[in-house]
């Protein structure tokens, strides 16, 4: 086998490697870079409560499936199921928008929010520990009609929830 040769295969591996792995692209949604705990964030201590350690509890879920255009906020539920134990969460929210099949990022800014939190009532062992969210529609980048997935940052994970604006 000559060199020539060699080097028209190893060509043909190249195109069929780049096309094969070109194809496999994620079209499902855009990514969304969400913020990451900080390990030395300890906000719960010295308050009388005990922080989750599966975040697997934590809920999301609008006031309302649809709202009108004209809204001025949707408020969000995060709630943890878990009753008795806190949660920390980064109250920024990160914003979808279902194009077809494919979720697209949109931006959201609200100078308000900047930072993480912890969502918890002092001394509570018996009931399920919640905050309200708000999104106002003044922050989203070209609101339209359509639907929304908005999604906040846990300190272990995501928690996602949809409406649509009419």
């Amino acid at each position: 086998m000559g060199k020539r040769t060699f080097y028209f295969g190893a060509l043909i591996v190249f195109i069929t490697m780049t096309f094969l792995l070109s194809s496999c692209k994620n079209e499902k949604s855009d990514i969304l870079e969400l913020p990451q705990f900080v390990d030395t964030l300890n906000i719960h201590e010295g308050l009388d409560i005990v922080p989750e350690n599966d975040y697997s509890h934590i809920t999301a879920k609008p006031e309302f499936e649809t709202y009108d255009i004209g809204t001025e906020k949707v408020r969000i539920t995060v709630q943890n199921e878990n009753p008795g134990k806190g949660f920390y969460m980064y109250f920024l929210p990160y914003l979808q928008f279902k194009d077809g099949d494919v979720w697209r990022n949109v931006k959201y800014s609200n100078p308000e929010i900047t930072d993480w939190s912890f969502v918890g009532k002092e001394n509570n062992t018996t009931e399920k520990n919640y905050t309200y969210v708000y999104i106002h529609t003044k922050y989203i980048e070209n609101l339209k009609t359509g639907e929304y997935r908005v999604t906040y940052a846990l300190k272990d994970g995501e928690v996602s929830t949809v409406f649509t604006f009419k």
